[in-house]
């Protein structure tokens, strides 16, 4: 038998490649990745060219981002890499980062996803003992290639005059939805998802100066309006941003006044009216206690106040939330605003993770809630997609205390709205009055209520309450309503002889449930049933987007009506491996009630 070299054995296909490569890239999901990598290792150079030199954090970003022409340049002064290293550094999973713990990167496949991104790659780095230069061509083609002859090609060379720094070059990249973006759209993307989003700032370590990070930014959108060359602050954008010193309050100092005097609930009120309130700390969690962690979060007014903040990052933004044609777009587009959430840090880098809220009591405030919690001890996987582990549990238990902190100390005085957040309140009554008499009629003969409760999800409540009332709709006996409450009612369905508590959601629109079911908010098998205005095609569309089928109950079919689910149930939801969820559409209530020889009897 023929002896064989080990490593010859080892050594990996074209088709083994290919499928790696494609593996790495699966692994990302979210369109801002590649800008994500690339200013990670520009902030790595700097971290790292400054501690070798000894001295404060310091250094310079360039960012040119051109969407017409779909390429990207970023220029850093870091340490730059020497020569000898860059050829092995541009294969999978090469890192010069791991065991230097300073620095963000660790898995070493950024430069790799990067490259594979584009048709074109170009990186000139070195330090004092030189310079390297590489191109990459035609790697993106390759990759989604199936031919075997054809290969990327790679030039390389290499000089002995120093360098100071790096500079990457790529064009040809296939990402629509990172070239879409506006100005000010780029901007909060940079700081609230890249490295650019330093949260340095927040922790109030003294023994450690923010970096200064000078972060140049010049960008051609698609319709060919120019940023010009900017300086964008190298730090994350809070909430508190838009409303500056005037519109936030510390809890600490909100603390200290009430309990310097016997503060009345009033003057709480008025304190902390139109208020974002923010606190920050440091907390050990974990079952020794053995991770440090610092947390920023704040609470803002109303859940509805996450709109106007959202018009500080780019004014375009109104509109799109007002069109009733793009009711999606936020939906689709939560990265370019301001809303709820908890968010991992590490190493003062944002990842853009987002943890799923715990279970607790109140729990419509989560709403009003946004957290960013940093734990350098922090591990994911490859794209950065999502937390693992057992550490899942820990952050929502360390969530859950600063919860437990809002609703305690705030949240029976919070007051304010989306259009008083600045204390402004531009409500007027007349104009008030003039839109809501144009609103749809309902047009019902049966029914004291005058207009469609179309986008009103209060309406909808008051008006299945109503049928109730009117005895139209008999077998079901509200218990409580909830406010601030996990769930909207909780009820007894009658069954003949029989009783049994239901938990039922009102929603304006069946798709709003989408956005409850993804952040967690909502369990599928928590609630029995969802009261509704319409169902319409377009809350079937968005629903079977996420797996979810809505189907009309036959009403002529005994066996499935009266034992199977309330009587006035219109449609049934389903969702694989779980219990059916039914629905109640109001507005076909309403209009049997007016059918010619209808007792309306739901």
């Amino acid at each position: 038998m023929a002896e064989e070299n080990i490593y010859s054995f080892l050594s990996p296909t074209i088709s083994n490649i290919r499928k790696s490569i494609l593996n790495i890239d699966d692994s990302y999901n979210n369109y801002w990745d590649i800008l994500a990598e690339l200013l990670q290792n520009s902030v790595d150079a700097i971290i790292k060219r400054s501690s070798d030199e000894g001295r404060a954090i310091s250094g310079r970003i360039d960012i040119k981002i051109d969407c017409q022409k779909k390429e990207i340049e970023i220029t850093d002064d870091g340490c730059g890499i020497p020569p000898s290293d860059l050829r092995p550094l541009l294969k999978p999973f090469s890192t010069n980062k791991s065991d230097d713990p300073r620095l963000i990167g660790e898995k070493g496949v950024g430069l790799t996803f990067a490259y594979f991104q584009s048709t074109f790659f170009e990186i000139t780095t070195g330090d004092a003992t030189g310079t390297a230069s590489a191109r990459i061509t035609d790697a993106r083609l390759w990759k989604q290639s199936s031919d075997e002859t054809k290969e990327p090609k790679l030039d390389f060379s290499t000089s002995e005059e120093p360098c100071r720094g790096t500079k990457i070059y790529l064009k040809g990249i296939d990402n629509d939805a990172l070239f879409s973006l506006t100005i000010p759209q780029m901007e909060y993307v940079l700081r609230t998802r890249t490295a650019v989003g330093s949260t340095a700032f927040l922790w109030n370590d003294s023994r450690n100066a923010p970096p200064k990070i000078n972060v140049c930014f010049d960008m051609t959108d698609i319709n060919g309006r120019s940023s010009g060359n900017k300086i964008i602050p190298f730090r994350y954008m809070l909430p508190t941003e838009a409303v500056g010193e005037d519109g936030c309050l510390d809890l600490d100092v909100y603390k200290a006044w009430y309990q310097k005097q016997n503060r009345t609930d009033d003057a709480k009120r008025n304190m902390l009216k139109h208020k974002i309130v923010f606190c920050r700390g440091n907390a050990k969690i974990g079952r020794n206690s053995d991770r440090s962690i610092d947390y920023w979060a704040c609470f803002v007014p109303s859940s509805r106040a996450w709109n106007t903040l959202s018009e500080f990052i780019d004014p375009a933004i109104k509109k799109k939330l007002e069109d009733e044609k793009d009711e999606r777009w936020a939906e689709d587009h939560e990265e370019l605003l301001f809303h709820e959430g908890i968010y991992a840090v590490v190493k003062d880098m944002p990842t853009g993770i987002r943890i799923s809220q715990p279970k607790t009591g109140a729990s419509g405030y989560w709403s009003n809630i946004f957290i960013l919690f940093q734990d350098n001890q922090l591990k994911f996987d490859i794209g950065r997609k999502s937390i693992y582990g057992r550490a899942v549990s820990m952050y929502q238990d360390f969530a859950r205390s600063i919860f437990n902190r809002f609703h305690r100390e705030i949240g029976a005085y919070i007051t304010g709205n989306v259009d008083t957040i600045n204390g402004q309140d531009d409500w007027d009554r007349v104009t008030y009055i003039t839109t809501v008499r144009g609103l749809l009629d309902i047009g019902s003969n049966s029914l004291p209520f005058l207009k469609s409760p179309m986008n009103q999800e209060a309406s909808v409540a008051a008006i299945f309450y109503e049928l109730i009332g009117m005895g139209k709709i008999k077998d079901v006996i509200p218990m409580i309503s909830g406010y601030r409450d996990r769930y909207d009612l909780t009820a007894q369905w009658v069954c003949g002889e029989r009783k049994r508590e239901v938990i039922i959601e009102f929603k304006s629109h069946l798709k709003n449930i989408r956005k409850d079911y993804s952040d967690y908010r909502k369990m599928f098998d928590e609630m029995d049933y969802i009261v509704c205005w319409e169902v319409t095609d377009d809350d079937l569309a968005s629903l079977e987007d996420v797996g979810i089928t809505v189907t009309p109950i036959e009403k002529n079919n005994p066996l499935n009506i009266g034992h199977e689910c309330i009587t006035c149930s219109t449609h049934r939801m389903t969702m694989m491996n779980v219990s059916p969820v039914y629905v109640i559409d109001i507005k076909r209530l309403v209009d049997s009630l007016d059918a010619p020889g209808q007792d309306g009897d739901a």
